[in-house]
């Protein structure tokens, strides 16, 4: 059932950048600490947040591990390693777009992200302005800073356990117009202790 749940979660949260995600293809090991997707398929779209110019022509993960100690979550590091990474970019087709309509594009998308995490704090502001009501307020604004600060502190302790490893990542940007293409190849990228 929590691999269920797991399942679902990781697949809500890919659908942003993976397209025909295959169940089959997850393995998910709660106990044992370990989530397997393999054969993973970028969307055209992934990108879309860095440079709304550019898109994904075709993409592809061979494989994404994430292992973790479950009783030891918050002190131990939690690995996640991508292995074969392939990004073949080229330029969107536009039609008659100028500089000025993509640095249009570019802020909508900005303005759209700063609006959602508005919307968010103002709903997070209501509930507690709703809480804060009534006999409860004291115990409210206790436990309030006593889960902000717990759950703070789960999360930071998270973050700084993160390793990234990621191996064999190829970019490659083509595009149409011009008989040449641009290249990147990164035999190895390490990340940890992002906080």
């Amino acid at each position: 059932m929590i691999e269920e749940l797991i399942s679902s979660m990781i697949q809500e949260y890919s659908d942003k950048y993976l397209q025909d995600f295959d169940f089959n293809s997850l393995n998910i090991s709660i106990l044992s600490g370990n989530i397997d997707l393999v054969n993973l398929k970028m969307r055209a779209t992934a990108f879309q947040d860095i440079h709304p110019a550019i898109e994904i022509q075709k993409g592809s993960i061979s494989k994404i591990n994430i292992k973790y100690s479950l009783t030891s979550i918050f002190s131990k590091p939690i690995k996640i390693s991508i292995d074969n990474m392939f990004v073949l970019l080229k330029l969107k087709e536009l039609k008659e777009s100028t500089s000025e309509d993509l640095q249009a594009e570019v802020k909508k998308n900005l303005m759209a992200k700063l609006q959602a995490a508005f919307k968010q704090q103002l709903l997070f502001e209501s509930v507690v302005e709703e809480k804060n009501r009534g006999m409860f307020k004291r115990l409210w604004n206790g436990a309030k800073n006593y889960f902000k600060g717990y759950l703070g502190d789960m999360v930071s302790n998270l973050m700084s356990n993160l390793e990234f490893d990621i191996q064999n990542i190829h970019v490659r940007y083509e595009d149409a117009s011009l008989p040449t293409s641009i290249g990147l190849m990164i035999d190895r990228f390490a990340l940890s202790g992002i906080l």
